[in-house]
């Protein structure tokens, strides 16, 4: 598309799970500027259905709203993972649920102005078999909801996670029969 030439590019801060950088960039009247972005390793998320119908959530801490708040089980795919991996290692990482096989609902792209990631989302039924493993840095509890409750979550802004909110509408018509996956 060309509406930028990139000038140069630089790092300025690496941490476990995202890049930092900073490109100057010029556009095509010549006037240069700085755009500040960071890079991630892309994420995989699932939404654990029970025998039951009900949905697994956490209600998890988050530091820059400073308050808690309901989202599906996710997490950064390691270097070497498959997307898939990443969600069952999630899931079971931060719920104790197991699932066998996950249904791709598909992918998006979570802020597309200020980093240059993808969330792989998926489906699948689980049992809810073990207990946390979470990692030193997370604080959340478990919970499960019918999907009409988390509808209803949602209207009352009790689930306010962009993430959470976007994978719930790639895969909400999955649950409107019965609680079922198609």
């Amino acid at each position: 598309m060309g509406y930028f030439k990139k000038l140069e590019e630089q790092i300025y801060f690496e941490s476990f799970h995202m890049v930092g950088k900073r490109d100057l960039l010029e556009d095509k009247s010549g006037n240069k500027f700085n755009y500040f972005y960071g890079i991630a390793p892309g994420g995989a998320l699932v939404i654990p259905v029970l025998s039951d119908g009900r949905i697994a959530l956490v209600y998890q801490y988050r530091y820059l709203q400073d308050k808690k708040g309901y989202e599906f089980p996710r997490g950064a795919i390691n270097p070497g993972e498959s997307p898939n991996d990443a969600a069952k290692r999630e899931l079971e990482e931060e719920t104790g649920c197991m699932a066998s096989d996950l249904i791709k609902v598909g992918t998006f792209v979570p802020s597309p102005p200020s980093m240059k990631d993808i969330m792989h989302v998926f489906v699948a039924e689980a049992d809810h078999t073990g207990s946390q493993k979470l990692d030193f840095n997370e604080y959340m509890e478990v919970v499960f909801r019918r999907p009409d409750e988390i509808d209803e979550m949602v209207r009352r802004g009790e689930i306010w996670d962009g993430v959470t909110l976007a994978a719930w509408a790639m895969a909400h018509h999955q649950f409107l029969h019965k609680d079922k996956l198609a």
